[in-house]
């Protein structure tokens, strides 16, 4: 009798835990459900309806109504997702930790999407995308655009210049896009394939804030604006093939270290539009097939490229330009650019110091209506124009700017020293139209077939004279304008 009870008390202690366990997996996968949803598009109004209207029209394959996977809390791999809205339209598992996403997918504040050793392909005709105000964190991952009937990550046809550059000339691509509130943190990984020219920032892999002066007050974009700037950091990734392989707009906080950044359809490197303390380290970036290798555009300040190789771009190795200010370019190898290997637009009180800056077709080191620049200890070697050109030009026939938001200053100036200028194909140092300019202890041996070009030329004999001791300084102004 007694050994029957004691069965009886195992049996109904048993089935008592297992209606537990069961009701808390229960539990577990109702907060899963509620977390990560797959619902209809155009009930996330987190999202900008034009993201959903250039979805709609650009994307192939898709319904005229799209859903999209919404992540509203909590942290979640890709397994779990698969796990949780168990609809492969929308994303499949693959096997050996590969995944086919079809569907767009938003994370929200509080939540995080992360991948650890996991492929992750995005099908290139549905075009999905990655949008987030929460956190994205990729290590030791793939994230690639996929072709499925090619079984590749869907090569770009040729693009014309019309279709590279105007709005609504490609059909939409999978891209990574972090929003404010954001922290993207992609490690050790590939991403290729993403990005196309679209007007909310698809370029790739995009840090893209908004200015809270250009929103109504009362709209809900504004209350996420009271977050902070989308910030994150890329270390040690290969990025290759997208439209632009690092864009930022509005961001803070940047870091980009260890990375090969390679062929790009338009810039490799392209913080834009007033994002500041950026760093951009230890990167090999190359092979931009239509413009610059880095370029910081309309007030990317307080930043800074630091020992990176930049070859063979399109455009110039590195440039400022549009009042992109205080920054420093400092130890990079600048070679074999189709334009100068350095270029600063338009942009004041930048520093270029220690830089190796050889074989370019351009100048070596272009300074155009901008201000303040010191240009100290560089090696600037066999390029084929000068190899510091400091000069002002008139930008009227720039019929695509907006003079308002990029103004100018039609002047330069610089301190140009301690520089080793030698076998450029035209000067070492040249100056023209309206400038300033200071040179000191610079070794131009070797230089030719002159010394000095442009305004210069007249002076050649008292620079070479007084640069190893006062130095030489030189303003091309009017006297009015040189006593300021």
């Amino acid at each position: 009798m007694k050994r029957m009870i004691f069965m009886l008390v195992l049996f109904c202690s048993a089935a008592h835990s297992a209606a537990a366990q069961t009701e808390g997996h229960g539990i577990m996968r109702s907060i899963a459900y509620a977390n990560v949803q797959h619902m209809p598009m155009k009930f996330i109004y987190y999202l900008n309806s034009s993201t959903y209207f250039e979805y709609v029209n650009n994307a192939r394959g898709i319904p005229r109504e799209p859903n999209i996977i919404y992540i509203s809390n909590g942290q979640y791999s890709l397994q779990q997702i698969c796990d949780t809205i168990e609809n492969e339209d929308a994303i499949k598992a693959i096997g050996d930790n590969k995944y086919v996403l079809y569907t767009p997918i938003y994370i929200a504040q509080n939540a995080t999407l992360t991948l650890k050793n996991v492929e992750l392909r995005m099908d290139v005709k549905r075009a999905p995308f990655i949008i987030y105000n929460g956190d994205l964190n990729a290590h030791s991952s793939v994230i690639t655009s996929w072709d499925e009937t090619a079984s590749n990550y869907g090569p770009r046809p040729s693009l014309t210049k019309k279709q590279i550059l105007i709005f609504g000339q490609q059909t939409a691509r999978p891209y990574l896009l972090g929003l404010h509130g954001s922290t993207t943190s992609i490690k050790h990984s590939l991403i290729k394939g993403l990005g196309y020219q679209g007007p909310l920032s698809p370029f790739g892999i995009s840090f893209n804030g908004k200015p809270k002066s250009r929103l109504d007050p009362l709209s809900f974009d504004a209350l996420l604006l009271t977050l902070p700037p989308p910030k994150g950091e890329l270390i040690g990734n290969t990025i290759e093939d997208n439209f632009i392989g690092v864009y930022s707009n509005f961001a803070k906080n940047i870091e980009v270290r260890g990375n090969i950044i390679r062929d790009s359809v338009l810039y490799n490197v392209d913080p834009h539009d007033e994002s500041s303390q950026l760093v951009f380290a230890h990167n090999i970036v190359y092979g931009a097939k239509n413009s610059h290798g880095i370029i910081f555009s309309r007030q990317v300040n307080n930043s800074t490229i630091h020992e990176n190789i930049v070859f063979n771009n399109y455009g110039s190795g590195i440039m400022m330009d549009r009042l992109s200010e205080e920054n420093k370019i400092t130890n990079n190898f600048v070679i074999f650019n189709d334009k100068a290997g350095i270029s600063l637009l338009e942009s004041d009180h930048n520093v270029v110091t220690n830089n190796r800056v050889l074989f370019n077709k351009g100048n070596g080191i272009l300074v155009r209506n901008s201000q303040h620049t010191k240009i100290h200890d560089n090696y600037v070697a066999q390029n084929h124009d000068n190899g510091i050109e400091l000069m002002s030009r008139s930008l009227a026939d720039h019929l695509h700017r907006d003079f308002k938001l990029d103004p100018y200053t039609e002047l330069s100036s610089a301190e140009i020293e301690n520089n080793q200028i030698t076998q450029n194909h035209l000067a070492a140092i040249t100056a023209k139209n309206k400038f300033k300019v200071q040179i000191k202890n610079n070794d131009i041996r070797g230089s030719g077939p002159h010394f000095f070009g442009g305004a210069l030329i007249p002076h050649s004999d008292k620079i070479i004279t007084n640069q190893k001791d006062q130095g030489f300084e030189f303003c091309a102004l009017g006297a009015k304008l040189c006593e300021k």
